[in-house]
Protein backbone atom coordinates (compact mmCIF):
# COMPACT_ATOMS: atom_id res chain seq x y z
CA UNK A 1 0.00 0.00 0.00
CA UNK A 2 1.41 3.55 -1.05
CA UNK A 3 -0.30 5.32 1.47
CA UNK A 4 -2.67 6.74 -1.67
CA UNK A 5 -3.74 3.51 -3.08
CA UNK A 6 -3.02 -0.16 -3.82
CA UNK A 7 -0.41 -1.36 -5.69
CA UNK A 8 -1.07 -5.65 -7.00
CA UNK A 9 2.55 -7.07 -6.02
CA UNK A 10 3.46 -10.61 -8.26
CA UNK A 11 6.14 -12.53 -7.84
CA UNK A 12 8.30 -13.81 -10.24
CA UNK A 13 10.26 -17.37 -9.66
CA UNK A 14 10.09 -17.56 -6.17
CA UNK A 15 9.62 -21.22 -5.81
CA UNK A 16 10.12 -21.68 -2.34
CA UNK A 17 6.65 -21.79 -0.44
CA UNK A 18 8.06 -21.71 3.10
CA UNK A 19 9.60 -18.36 2.05
CA UNK A 20 6.10 -17.31 1.10
CA UNK A 21 4.52 -17.98 4.08
CA UNK A 22 7.02 -16.52 6.11
CA UNK A 23 5.96 -13.03 4.63
CA UNK A 24 2.66 -12.76 5.18
CA UNK A 25 2.55 -10.67 8.66
CA UNK A 26 5.64 -8.83 8.10
CA UNK A 27 6.78 -5.46 6.24
CA UNK A 28 8.02 -5.93 3.10
CA UNK A 29 10.36 -3.94 0.94
CA UNK A 30 9.95 -4.49 -2.94
CA UNK A 31 11.66 -3.00 -6.01
CA UNK A 32 9.98 -3.64 -9.52
CA UNK A 33 8.49 -2.22 -12.57
CA UNK A 34 5.14 -0.29 -11.75
CA UNK A 35 2.59 -0.91 -14.31
CA UNK A 36 -1.03 0.00 -15.45
CA UNK A 37 -3.76 -3.27 -15.31
CA UNK A 38 -4.22 -4.30 -19.15
CA UNK A 39 -7.99 -3.64 -20.30
CA UNK A 40 -10.57 -5.24 -22.31
CA UNK A 41 -9.47 -6.55 -25.63
CA UNK A 42 -12.73 -7.72 -27.17
CA UNK A 43 -16.20 -6.53 -25.88
CA UNK A 44 -18.02 -8.92 -22.98
CA UNK A 45 -14.69 -10.28 -22.11
CA UNK A 46 -13.53 -10.44 -18.55
CA UNK A 47 -12.11 -6.85 -17.56
CA UNK A 48 -8.85 -7.26 -15.78
CA UNK A 49 -8.43 -3.51 -15.08
CA UNK A 50 -12.00 -3.14 -13.91
CA UNK A 51 -11.87 -6.12 -11.36
CA UNK A 52 -8.87 -4.53 -9.52
CA UNK A 53 -10.34 -0.94 -9.83
CA UNK A 54 -12.87 -2.48 -7.90
CA UNK A 55 -10.83 -3.61 -5.40
CA UNK A 56 -9.05 -0.28 -4.98
CA UNK A 57 -6.24 -1.73 -7.10
CA UNK A 58 -4.85 0.79 -10.04
CA UNK A 59 -1.22 -0.81 -10.33
CA UNK A 60 0.73 -3.68 -10.33
CA UNK A 61 3.93 -4.02 -9.96
CA UNK A 62 5.78 -7.29 -11.08
CA UNK A 63 9.16 -8.54 -8.63
CA UNK A 64 11.33 -10.84 -8.87
CA UNK A 65 12.66 -12.90 -5.58
CA UNK A 66 15.72 -11.26 -5.91
CA UNK A 67 14.40 -7.88 -5.00
CA UNK A 68 12.27 -9.07 -2.20
CA UNK A 69 13.11 -7.25 1.89
CA UNK A 70 11.34 -8.80 4.31
CA UNK A 71 11.62 -6.97 7.44
CA UNK A 72 10.33 -7.17 11.29
CA UNK A 73 6.57 -8.98 11.81
CA UNK A 74 3.95 -6.25 12.06
CA UNK A 75 0.99 -8.86 12.34
CA UNK A 76 2.26 -11.70 14.43
CA UNK A 77 -1.32 -13.54 14.50
CA UNK A 78 -1.33 -13.89 10.51
CA UNK A 79 2.64 -14.82 10.49
CA UNK A 80 1.56 -17.58 12.64
CA UNK A 81 -1.05 -18.57 11.19
CA UNK A 82 0.45 -18.56 7.96
CA UNK A 83 3.51 -20.82 9.14
CA UNK A 84 1.34 -23.16 11.01
CA UNK A 85 -0.63 -23.46 7.29
CA UNK A 86 2.69 -23.54 5.79
CA UNK A 87 4.49 -26.38 8.40
CA UNK A 88 0.53 -28.71 7.77
CA UNK A 89 1.34 -28.02 3.81
CA UNK A 90 4.88 -29.41 4.79
CA UNK A 91 3.43 -32.26 6.54
CA UNK A 92 1.04 -33.96 4.87
CA UNK A 93 2.53 -33.14 1.30
CA UNK A 94 4.94 -36.59 0.91
CA UNK A 95 1.99 -38.66 1.86
CA UNK A 96 -0.22 -37.35 -1.52
CA UNK A 97 0.44 -37.14 -5.08
CA UNK A 98 0.61 -33.35 -6.88
CA UNK A 99 -3.07 -33.92 -7.96
CA UNK A 100 -4.42 -34.99 -4.63
CA UNK A 101 -2.27 -32.49 -2.74
CA UNK A 102 -3.80 -29.74 -4.84
CA UNK A 103 -7.12 -30.69 -4.30
CA UNK A 104 -6.92 -31.23 -0.25
CA UNK A 105 -5.41 -27.70 -0.27
CA UNK A 106 -8.44 -26.38 -2.36
CA UNK A 107 -11.17 -27.92 -0.52
CA UNK A 108 -10.11 -26.59 3.18
CA UNK A 109 -8.68 -23.41 2.53
CA UNK A 110 -9.28 -22.78 -0.78
CA UNK A 111 -5.98 -22.43 -2.08
CA UNK A 112 -6.28 -22.58 -5.68
CA UNK A 113 -2.64 -22.15 -7.00
CA UNK A 114 -1.06 -25.69 -5.84
CA UNK A 115 -3.44 -26.56 -8.73
CA UNK A 116 -2.66 -26.91 -12.88
CA UNK A 117 -5.21 -25.36 -14.87
CA UNK A 118 -6.49 -28.18 -16.57
CA UNK A 119 -7.20 -29.89 -13.41
CA UNK A 120 -9.52 -26.56 -12.22
CA UNK A 121 -11.24 -26.79 -15.44
CA UNK A 122 -11.97 -30.53 -15.00
CA UNK A 123 -13.97 -28.61 -12.14
CA UNK A 124 -15.52 -25.73 -13.90
CA UNK A 125 -16.44 -28.39 -16.55
CA UNK A 126 -18.04 -30.51 -13.78
CA UNK A 127 -20.13 -27.15 -11.97
CA UNK A 128 -18.05 -28.40 -9.33
CA UNK A 129 -15.67 -25.25 -8.89
CA UNK A 130 -17.43 -23.47 -6.03
CA UNK A 131 -16.11 -26.20 -3.55
CA UNK A 132 -12.89 -24.82 -4.22
CA UNK A 133 -13.82 -21.59 -2.50
CA UNK A 134 -14.39 -21.37 1.16
CA UNK A 135 -17.44 -20.58 2.23
CA UNK A 136 -20.26 -21.12 5.25
CA UNK A 137 -19.97 -25.20 4.20
CA UNK A 138 -16.54 -24.88 5.39
CA UNK A 139 -17.16 -23.17 8.64
CA UNK A 140 -20.15 -25.50 9.34
CA UNK A 141 -18.02 -28.38 8.48
CA UNK A 142 -15.15 -27.34 11.24
CA UNK A 143 -17.85 -26.06 14.07
CA UNK A 144 -19.85 -29.78 13.18
CA UNK A 145 -15.72 -31.64 13.73
CA UNK A 146 -15.28 -29.39 16.80
CA UNK A 147 -18.98 -29.84 18.28
CA UNK A 148 -18.00 -33.47 17.83
CA UNK A 149 -14.77 -33.34 19.95
CA UNK A 150 -16.49 -31.73 22.63
CA UNK A 151 -19.83 -33.98 22.69
CA UNK A 152 -22.05 -31.48 22.16
CA UNK A 153 -21.03 -29.73 25.37
CA UNK A 154 -21.23 -26.02 25.87
CA UNK A 155 -19.71 -24.08 28.58
CA UNK A 156 -17.19 -20.91 28.55
CA UNK A 157 -14.08 -23.15 27.83
CA UNK A 158 -15.74 -24.60 25.43
CA UNK A 159 -17.01 -21.37 23.66
CA UNK A 160 -13.88 -20.13 24.04
CA UNK A 161 -11.93 -22.92 22.05
CA UNK A 162 -14.46 -22.73 19.53
CA UNK A 163 -14.51 -19.06 18.88
CA UNK A 164 -10.23 -19.55 19.40
CA UNK A 165 -10.44 -22.37 16.26
CA UNK A 166 -13.18 -20.53 14.27
CA UNK A 167 -10.56 -17.34 13.91
CA UNK A 168 -7.81 -19.80 13.31
CA UNK A 169 -9.11 -21.29 10.33
CA UNK A 170 -10.78 -17.90 8.89
CA UNK A 171 -6.73 -16.08 9.13
CA UNK A 172 -5.84 -19.31 7.81
CA UNK A 173 -8.16 -18.96 4.80
CA UNK A 174 -7.24 -15.62 4.16
CA UNK A 175 -10.59 -13.79 5.80
CA UNK A 176 -12.59 -14.26 2.87
CA UNK A 177 -15.65 -12.33 3.51
CA UNK A 178 -17.63 -15.78 3.40
CA UNK A 179 -16.09 -17.47 6.04
CA UNK A 180 -16.08 -14.30 8.13
CA UNK A 181 -19.99 -13.68 8.06
CA UNK A 182 -20.08 -17.43 8.73
CA UNK A 183 -17.99 -17.21 11.67
CA UNK A 184 -19.54 -14.23 13.10
CA UNK A 185 -23.33 -15.69 13.07
CA UNK A 186 -21.74 -19.01 14.50
CA UNK A 187 -20.23 -16.87 17.54
CA UNK A 188 -23.27 -15.13 18.23
CA UNK A 189 -25.53 -18.04 18.31
CA UNK A 190 -22.37 -19.36 21.11
CA UNK A 191 -23.06 -16.17 22.78
CA UNK A 192 -26.54 -16.16 22.70
CA UNK A 193 -26.47 -19.50 24.88
CA UNK A 194 -24.83 -18.25 27.39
Amino acid sequence: NTGREKVLVRLKGVDDEKALYNLSGRQVTVTGEVSIPSKRTNPGCFDYQLYLKGQGIYTIMDVSRFRITAGKVVRPITHLMCSLKGQFYDLVRPFMSDTDFSIMAGLLFGDKAYMDDDLYEQFQTNGIAHVLAVSGLHVGLMYSIILKLFNGRQNYFTTTATILCLYCYAAMSGFSVSVLRASIMIILNLLAFH
